[in-house]
């Protein structure tokens, strides 16, 4: 599902990820964001784990208000991450 609605929705290829957090608005998939798994960074304690927010995006045509929040707030709570990173191409 969550590949689908990348390649839909998504102006970049869709990537699996390994965590794929949701939201819904009456049962319909409005927007998502797809997260890598742990890495370990040499300079950090053993349960340091940086993750990387891989996708995010809102289905065409929406604008969902707080969504990125929600979703990064939702993941923190799960997994503990020593940080979240991104990257956004400008162009």
């Amino acid at each position: 599902m969550s590949q689908r609605f990348l390649v839909e929705h998504h102006l970049q290829t869709a990537l699996p990820g390994k965590y794929r957090y949701g939201l819904y608005e009456q049962g319909e998939l409005v927007s998502i964001a797809v997260f890598s798994g742990g890495r370990r960074m040499n300079d950090k304690n053993e349960e340091y784990r940086s993750f990387e927010l891989l996708r995010f995006c809102n289905k065409s045509g929406y604008n969902v208000i707080g969504g990125l929040s929600k979703l990064i707030t939702a993941f923190a709570k799960d997994f503990h991450p020593g940080d979240i990173m991104t990257y956004t191409d400008r162009d």
